[in-house]
């Protein structure tokens, strides 16, 4: 009786849990699509290093938040720690791929406008000598190693549902596998989380 009452406990607080992740999830959505619609109806457009970075970033937010409104559907059906799950192991790749690699380049883009307002204030630098010098090779840079990533995870079965089970992501399954040494997929998971991590630190 007392277990449950428990596992109805908890079942409740990630029902709850997931309507409040899509509500604001969808909050942001809506404002990231509002700036992108803004940046391409105002005069400069992309003309400019702070709109194409803006751009970028709300793009990379879009796709965030895209991921967070689908990620409670998108586990495998059957997923224990996962109850809205509905899906298979291809809608969670799907859910895992577009969610790691809006968050990917949202964390590097920020280094970007972070350094972008340096050079603007701090340096005097011109828009143009940025693109040359900096923002060029930073698009580039950063779609690489977002992309690198993410289709690395992707080939070495590393997008599993989470233990929250509000989304898929870089992480081992089933969920505590790693104390039973009982993994079939994602054995790759933190070495991704720390690859990313290692690299923003550097920047």
């Amino acid at each position: 009786m007392g277990d449950n009452a428990e596992s109805n406990d908890f079942f409740t607080f990630k029902v709850n849990s997931y309507y409040k992740t899509i509500s604001s999830a969808s909050l942001s959505l809506v404002a990231s699509v509002i700036l992108v619609v803004m940046i391409m109806k105002s005069g400069p457009r992309l003309s400019t290093p702070y709109h194409r970075i803006i751009f970028a970033l709300s793009a990379g937010d879009a796709l965030v938040s895209l991921a967070f409104i689908t990620g409670p559907f998108s586990a495998p059906e059957g997923t224990s720690w996962a109850p809205w799950g509905v899906g298979n192991i291809h809608t969670c790749n799907a859910n895992g791929f577009i969610k790691e690699w809006g968050v990917v380049a949202v964390q590097l883009y920020t280094v970007l406008i972070c350094l972008y307002f340096y050079c603007k204030l701090n340096r005097k630098m011109s828009n143009s000598t940025f693109y040359e010098k900096i923002e060029k090779k930073a698009h580039a840079f950063i779609i690489l190693f977002t992309s690198v990533v993410c289709f690395s995870a992707l080939f070495t079965k590393t997008f599993n549902p989470l233990p929250s089970g509000a989304t898929c992501g870089f992480s081992r399954y089933p969920d505590g596998c790693r104390l039973t040494n009982s993994c079939t997929r994602g054995t790759l998971g933190l070495i991704y989380v720390f690859l990313i991590s290692f690299v923003l630190v550097l920047l």
